[in-house]
């Protein structure tokens, strides 16, 4: 490592120093992904299964200390700090049952004589870029599927956040899995990410990021015959109808919008109201935001560490409409009691992911994570979806 960078974090604490690495430590690090691929690729999926368990229980048993480092790095607070290691720790053993559920097809050839099977292989050595908002959850949640699956990985994480990036791979390398499997470059994204995106021995990228720069890696990509994998960004809906209760549909705005420091990419930014309940929904959640407390991310009783538009509509037809104004379709909400209107939005909401009656943000770790149009492109993240983008499939014939 040539370079090192501070990091000042967000507390009374010393800061850390990390090292930056650059397009050399970049060939090295595919190099040994390059090298460890051919065993972990085939080895016995019980080793797998036993090392992606590992690193759950341990990230488990330090909950509390990485979600400390969490809210002093990224500015969340420390019990959303601890929730988030909580969550990477149940993706890793949720992926350490992955790997003993690898399934295939087999099945008869139109010709007399001949079986057909079909089955997934690993891609190879897979790129993944993650973003500072949620720097263990989602490192966690691609390189849990990529190992699951056989693959090797080369991450790069955000450069405001490399004491969570190191303490998840100081982890890793204790679960057993073989030098070159799992390997972890620092760095600027025009350094680091260029070279990992242009290395010809990377085979697929992983993406979570901001818009610009994930339609060049997706131009990229597609130049270099990769597969590619983009999470960016949203304007993900509010809508509130005049049946809605008014308590709860204040309370689940607040959190779609502000907590995790508003910066989740399901974060609500825009609130369409119908003008029956606007005027009262407007002055309770000014009470509501007046007792939102911001602080210290390490202090007990912050709401938010440090680091909305109300749109008035007369009916549900304009609401829907409004809500799917937009070039982007991560998640979008809905509150109401009636049955008609939520299963009407939940069809027609032009977004990957809708709720009703809940936070636009908050989603389980075993189901599939993306949206629509301009926000996601390709194979969804998370739960069994996640094996789309970390597999191929192969069709194999067999004269009997």
């Amino acid at each position: 490592m040539k370079r090192s960078s501070s990091r000042r974090f967000i507390s009374n604490q010393k800061p850390l120093r990390y090292a930056q690495g650059d397009a050399a430590q970049v060939d090295a690090a595919v190099a040994a992904a390059t090298a460890a691929f051919p065993a972990w690729s085939t080895g016995g999926i019980q080793a797998r299964s036993e090392a992606l368990d590992k690193i759950g229980n341990e990230i488990l048993a330090r909950k509390e200390e990485l979600g400390t480092l969490l809210a002093r790095e990224e500015g969340k607070t420390k019990a959303e700090g601890i929730g988030e290691a909580t969550r990477a720790a149940q993706i890793f053993k949720f992926f350490a049952g992955e790997c003993l559920r690898l399934s295939g097809e087999v099945l008869p050839s139109v010709r007399p004589g001949i079986g057909i099977e079909i089955t997934r292989e690993p891609v190879g050595v897979v790129g993944l870029i993650t973003p500072w908002n949620f720097p263990i959850a989602i490192p966690a949640w691609k390189i849990a599927p990529a190992l699951a699956f056989g693959n090797c990985v080369v991450m790069k994480p955000a450069d405001l956040v490399p004491g969570c990036a190191w303490a998840l791979a100081e982890i890793i390398s204790r679960s057993g899995i073989a030098p070159g499997v799992f390997n972890l470059v620092m760095g600027r994204g025009s350094v680091i990410g260029d070279a990992l995106v242009n290395h010809p021995g990377i085979h697929a990228i992983s993406f979570t990021g901001s818009v610009g720069v994930g339609r060049n890696i997706a131009v990229q990509c597609a130049t270099n015959h990769k597969k590619v994998q983009l999470e960016m960004g949203g304007k993900n809906p509010q809508v509130v109808l005049d049946d809605a209760d008014l308590n709860q549909a204040v309370e689940l705005s607040v959190q779609s919008a502000f907590y995790s420091t508003g910066q989740r990419c399901t974060a609500s930014s825009r609130l369409i109201v119908t003008e029956g309940i606007y005027p009262k929904f407007i002055e309770a959640m000014k009470a509501r935001m007046a007792k939102i407390k911001v602080g210290d991310a390490l202090a007990q009783g912050t709401d938010i560490g440090p680091g909305a538009s109300v749109v008035r509509v007369k009916n549900y037809e304009e609401a829907l409409a409004t809500a799917n104004d937009t070039e982007f379709g991560l998640s979008a909400r809905i509150a109401t009691t009636s049955l008609k209107y939520a299963t009407h939005f939940k069809r027609h909401s032009q977004a990957g992911m809708v709720m009703v009656n809940l936070p636009t943000a908050g989603v389980d770790y075993h189901v599939p994570f993306g949206g629509r149009k301009g926000s996601s492109y390709r194979p969804r993240e998370q739960g069994r979806y996640a094996q789309e983008f970390f597999t191929a499939v192969k069709t194999a014939y067999t004269l009997t």
